[in-house]
């Protein structure tokens, strides 16, 4: 399981759902989030953060090599990204496709990487993005604004409390995180470097990873996520190859983070679709009891894009 850009005990409540008898469940912290961090960070200056670039690269390059290491080959593994988690398992699961069971993408975005002007992301930072770097960090750390930023994520206020907002916070405490953020902010989108029979390399970007893809793949998304819509997964979906197996769900009175907001559906959704991966996993809606109330999580198809949409499309 990878999260979004927060430490791995945001999928504590989904593992619990899930059926752990079953299924052995690893969740992952990226560099840079959570456990996951150079042993002697000292704000981008010790010698075992220079050079390194907390980019989406180097996340997709973690997780592969993890997934090796701990699943050599011809293991295969069930593969569930939220958020930004999963728009770095697209890259994954077309860099190690024998590795990879099935795909759940959890409001997956279809973007990430700003690649600012004025230096690659490759630390210690220059002056000017590790001033600004600094500055921004102090303020998106702020309890205060923590608290917004979850207001904003979750549909239902209910579904997190204080404590959520204090683990976020104690994970920014340490020596690497102003040096970690704005190599974030400047690092490039995310691309996927092939051989060619000619001898050079072409780099694949998001949507070219997607529409090539193996493995059934699941599109879960919360209906009422701010960021990531409904609109997003039908592009998604319309991304994916025709021969791919692919399901798109949606689930009611949810936000961006379905993976803890909604645990019970996402448990039940996505062990449907690891046990079905061929056919539709919901013949009708189920209703389903979460911690704030009920969320309806309904089967959805393919619906037309818009002229304006279907530009953005292919044009990614």
């Amino acid at each position: 399981m990878v999260s979004e850009l927060v430490p791995s005990f945001h999928q504590e409540l989904l593992m619990q759902s899930l059926d752990n008898d079953a299924y052995r469940l690893y969740a992952i912290d990226y560099l840079g989030q959570g456990a996951s961090w150079p042993i002697d960070c000292q704000d981008g200056m010790s010698d075992s953060e220079k050079g390194l670039c907390y980019s989406g690269n180097t996340w997709v390059e973690q997780i592969v090599d993890f997934i090796q290491t701990q699943f050599p080959a011809p293991q295969k593994l069930h593969l569930v990204g939220n958020s930004v988690g999963g728009h770095l398992c697209v890259f994954v699961a077309q860099q190690i496709p024998g590795h990879i069971a099935t795909l759940s993408l959890l409001n997956a975005t279809p973007v990430w990487g700003l690649n600012l002007p004025g230096w690659s992301g490759a630390l210690p930072a220059p002056a000017i993005p590790r001033a600004i770097g600094r500055w921004a960090f102090d303020r998106m750390r702020d309890k205060t604004t923590i608290q917004l930023f979850l207001q904003n994520c979750y549909h239902n206020k209910e579904a997190f409390d204080g404590n959520l907002a204090e683990q976020i916070y104690a994970c920014t405490t340490g020596n690497g995180g102003h040096a970690a953020f704005a190599s974030i902010l400047w690092s490039p989108p995310i691309t996927l470097l092939e051989s060619s029979d000619d001898g050079t390399e072409k780099a694949l970007t998001f949507r070219q990873c997607l529409a090539r893809l193996q493995c059934p793949v699941l599109l879960a998304y919360g209906a009422d996520d701010p960021w990531c819509t409904p609109a997003i997964a039908q592009q998604i979906l319309y991304g994916l190859p025709a021969e791919c197996t692919a399901q798109y769900v949606e689930l009611s009175d949810v936000g961006h983070c379905p993976n803890h907001e909604a645990p019970q559906a996402v448990a039940t959704i996505l062990q449907l679709f690891w046990k079905q991966r061929e056919g539709p996993i919901l013949v009708e809606p189920l209703e389903i009891q979460e911690r704030w109330g009920v969320t309806r999580v309904t089967q959805k198809s393919k619906v037309p894009l818009n002229w304006i949409e279907q530009q953005v499309l292919s044009r990614q």
